[in-house]
């Protein structure tokens, strides 16, 4: 069943709530880069060195208004932060979005993938991650009771 707005009789676009997320993170983000660290500035700087109105920065920071990927490249540029930290609505400390940036490295390395496709195997077969722990601490057991042991006269 189609969402309507019953005061304007028009279909209600469920990604709206998404849009709305994103752009009160993108705002809280440039708040937060504008008020800290040495390169405190003010919403009328930033405004200045983006050639824009104090009132179009304050709109973006309440989330009230979008700005062009041109504008967040060139706040991205003006705080000193990756782009997609900007963009990305899943973090909000740049401290976060660095170490998901180094997870997301390390995990699409070789040395992960065959793990996947167990991992993969598991969740098919509904094994919970304490299910998967247990297994594996049973097999810690296993190697470390089967190990040869080392005598003193080696």
């Amino acid at each position: 069943m189609e969402n309507m707005d019953t005061k304007t009789n028009t279909k209600i676009d469920n990604n709206t709530d998404d849009i709305e997320i994103a752009l009160v993170n993108l705002g809280k983000k440039i708040k937060m880069l504008r008020g800290t660290g040495p390169g405190k500035m003010t919403a009328q700087e930033l405004a200045d060195k983006l050639k824009v109105s104090q009132p179009y920065i304050s709109q973006i920071e309440r989330g009230k208004r979008n700005a062009s990927a041109k504008r967040i490249r060139d706040m991205a540029d003006i705080f000193g932060v990756p782009y997609g930290y900007l963009m990305s609505d899943d973090v909000f400390t740049l401290d976060e979005f660095n170490a998901s940036q180094s997870l997301k490295k390390e995990y699409n390395s070789q040395r992960y993938i065959p793990y996947y496709v167990v991992v993969d195997k598991a969740i098919d077969r509904e094994i919970s991650p304490d299910e998967l722990e247990d297994a594996l601490n049973f097999v810690n057991r296993y190697k470390n009771k089967n190990a040869p042991s080392k005598g003193v006269n080696e």
